[in-house]
């Protein structure tokens, strides 16, 4: 279902840009902060550093923008085990993510707001450095998993600063007596490296035609 509604959400957005009064693309990238919840609660996971870069695309009036794109997202988690002599150990599951949100931004002056629902689709990972194939991974994980995405920013002279925060809504993993759950922030810098913005052209005042032939002063009665 949430599926069809974001297929339905991003082919509306098409049909609408023919519309628009400003489109724009911007290349971004930055930080990622991610930890894993199980059930809700974070148990023995840690959270876990990595990064993110990508296209974000907006179509929509001076204010209001529709925003989709493409982020490749290093997130993930790590585990915290405690040995018998008393240490403690962190065991590290890096996952990659393509992350496609698709989200409502509304950008008074030079803020901006923005929140929606994100695809997020498995690509890769590694386990305490070695790297995991996607097929032994799609043994253990769902290729593809759902979250929300929302946060603000600032843009001036075609950058934006922007936090971002990803609420992961659907189970990462297949092992129906587990409910694992992606959260993370991003926070990063934006460049605006296309930009757009359409005006209806001026009307031409009709003028009379004696008067484009003879100033108006010098006309007899």
């Amino acid at each position: 279902m949430l599926s069809k509604l974001f297929v339905a959400l991003l082919l509306s957005t098409s049909c609408f840009t023919a519309f628009c009064q400003k489109t724009e693309l911007i290349f971004f990238g930055g930080l990622s902060s991610s930890i894993m919840k199980e059930n809700g609660s974070r148990k023995s996971f840690v959270r876990q550093y990595g990064g993110h870069l990508g296209v974000l695309g907006g179509v929509g009036s001076e204010n209001v923008l529709f925003e989709t794109g493409i982020l490749f997202s290093a997130r993930g988690t790590a585990f915290e085990e405690s040995s018998y002599i008393g240490f403690t150990s962190i065991e590290i599951l890096r996952l990659n993510f393509l992350d496609i949100p698709a989200m409502l931004v509304i950008a008074p002056s030079n803020f901006r707001l923005f929140f929606g629902p994100q695809l997020s689709i498995l690509t890769g990972g590694k386990y305490e450095e070695e790297k995991v194939s996607a097929a032994d991974l799609s043994q253990v994980f769902n290729k593809t998993t759902w979250g929300f995405r929302y946060g603000g920013g600032i843009a001036a002279n075609g950058f934006t600063v922007q936090l971002h925060f990803i609420l992961g809504l659907s189970d990462l993993t297949k092992d129906p007596n587990t409910n694992w759950k992606n959260n993370a922030y991003q926070i990063g810098v934006g460049y605006r490296i296309h930009s757009t913005k359409t005006t209806s052209a001026p009307q031409k005042v009709k003028r009379n035609s004696q008067e484009d032939i003879i100033p108006k002063h010098r006309v007899l009665d």
